[in-house]
């Protein structure tokens, strides 16, 4: 069961990928929605530097609806972070 979980993640991380590189933003802001979503959830998972890596690439998009959901979810990441120090 870990094993298939674990391949779908991986599915999903390249679908978000797929999604990152399409040239039209509403397809870039769905992936950029979903991203966001995992921040904080999946930042402590298997190949959280793919995810966060992703984050950072939607937050510098030109598009502010594409870039603003991950910028929110990273910066909320790295507040938690640092109060829980």
């Amino acid at each position: 069961l870990e094993h298939e979980l674990l391949n779908q993640y991986e599915h999903f991380l390249q679908l978000l990928r797929k999604l990152q590189r399409k040239s039209h933003p509403s397809q870039q802001e769905l992936g950029a929605r979903l991203c966001s979503k995992l921040v904080k959830p999946a930042s402590e998972f298997n190949h959280n530097e793919v995810l966060l890596g992703l984050a950072v690439d939607f937050c510098n998009n030109k598009a502010t609806r594409v870039a603003t959901p991950c910028i929110t979810a990273l910066s909320e990441l790295l507040e938690s972070e640092l109060v829980s120090e």
